[in-house]
């Protein structure tokens, strides 16, 4: 289990400058650009999204602005902070219509065929045991948690990841107050 600071993360700023992408993790694939990847946007203005073909995604906004996304002229989902994450295929053309300032997001993308996810959001207050269910589980934090491995307590802010999560591996989490995190579980 790995501890992944959000200062880390490798941040890329977006061709077309609308944004920034952080990398939080990638698995590199044989015959795909990668297996799966983690990562946190910064949407600042509304825009198309990257089509990335054979590659199933799902999205979550974590703080900021409500976005809209739009595909063919219709509205596929509204992300509030927080709220559910959604889940396309990359392929699909979709443009992203940001109701304000801008965004944070969390996206998680893996090569159809190769591996699977899915992402679900945690919330609690106090302590929360998280137990591993796939291959690969990987914990993002939207806010301040202690985090006990073993016997190491360990403080982690927003956009702090707990990776590499094992399958039947728990975590126990403690929060002062209402606490949210994203758990993907990566198969």
């Amino acid at each position: 289990m790995r501890i992944l600071r959000a200062a880390d993360h490798k941040a890329m700023p977006w061709k077309n400058g609308g944004g920034v992408t952080r990398e939080v993790a990638l698995m590199p694939g044989q015959d795909v650009p990668f297996l799966w990847r983690i990562s946190l946007a910064t949407i600042r203005s509304s825009g198309p999204f990257s089509r990335f073909p054979g590659i199933d995604r799902t999205i979550v906004a974590l703080r900021g602005n409500p976005v809209r996304l739009i595909s063919e002229g219709k509205d596929l989902a509204r992300l509030t902070a927080l709220g559910d994450p959604f889940a396309f295929a990359g392929e699909v053309d979709i443009d992203a219509e940001i109701e304000g300032g801008e965004t944070t997001d969390l996206n998680i993308m893996t090569a159809r065929g190769h591996a699977s996810h899915e992402m679900k959001r945690l919330q609690w207050s106090g302590t929360l045991s998280i137990s591993g269910r796939q291959t690969l589980n990987a914990v993002v934090f939207t806010g301040a948690a202690t985090v006990t491995i073993g016997e190491a307590r360990h403080a982690l802010a927003a956009d702090d990841v707990i990776l590499d999560l094992a399958a039947g591996e728990e975590l126990i989490v403690d929060s002062t107050g209402e606490t949210t995190a994203y758990i993907i579980e990566i198969a």
